[in-house]
């Protein structure tokens, strides 16, 4: 009597296999993590546009200005407004205006916005999560245009091309002519603006949101080596176009 022959795999078959798995994961789990990424940038965008509406909405309440970026003196943090408030965006995040002393609880543009919105999560960008519970005491997602800071809607000459708010994870007020466009662009961690898949959401003036690649003419203000004041994107009086 012949005993029935039990077939099975080989380890040549089984290597086989498991390196067709491992070629197959090599290729699909960059494209899973690019949708997840575009998916948050989405998210992200949602967020900015409701900010948006907040912004604009302020402006019909306080005769047509944006809010200031920290309310107060600029750079005198004896002056600042503190924020007692615990569900406020001012007491949930940091607001620093760089200089010694100027971290705080402050009421920011943030707070002014915030009656309109009426949460602190659109502050933060789905690829920056909170880390725990409570008070975040870190920095918001969005930067806020240092030249929006009490402008008149007015005095904006091209709202569509200039932007008001933007992916920035280091600071609740974006200061380009401190920082500087090339270390916004260049810099890692919390210190880069490009969040979302080589390039970063931006909130304009009119209220639209769009995402720009990091290479885009918009970032870089139309010429190489250029300066804040001189450039429409982030100038309301500036005069290089993109």
């Amino acid at each position: 009597m012949h005993k029935k022959r039990i077939k099975g795999f080989t380890l040549i078959e089984l290597l086989v296999v498991i390196a067709i798995i491992s070629m197959l994961a090599a290729i699909l789990f960059p494209v899973f993590a690019r949708a997840r990424e575009s998916a948050r940038k989405t998210s992200c965008l949602s967020n900015l546009k409701q900010v948006g509406l907040g912004l604009i909405m302020y402006t019909q309440d306080y005769d047509e200005k944006y809010p200031a970026r920290i309310m107060g003196t600029w750079g005198d943090h004896t002056t600042y407004k503190q924020q007692s408030d615990a569900s406020a965006p001012g007491y949930v995040f940091i607001t620093y205006d760089g200089t010694t002393g100027g971290s705080g609880r402050w009421v920011s543009w943030m707070d002014m916005v915030y009656p309109y919105i009426k949460s602190t999560q659109l502050f933060v960008c789905p690829s920056a999560p909170d880390p725990g519970t409570g008070p975040r005491n870190l920095n918001p997602s969005y930067g806020y245009n240092q030249y929006a800071s009490q402008c008149s809607m007015s005095s904006v000459d091209q709202p569509s091309l200039t932007m008001i708010a933007m992916d920035y994870n280091a600071i609740y007020s974006l200061n380009i002519n401190q920082l500087g466009v090339e270390s916004l662009l260049t810099g890692t961690g919390n210190t880069a603006v490009v969040h979302h898949l080589d390039g970063a959401n931006v909130l304009f003036f009119d209220g639209h949101a769009k995402w720009f690649g990091r290479n885009s003419g918009a970032f870089r203000g139309g010429e190489t080596g250029h300066t804040s004041s001189d450039s429409i994107f982030y100038n309301p009086q500036g005069t290089i176009n993109y």
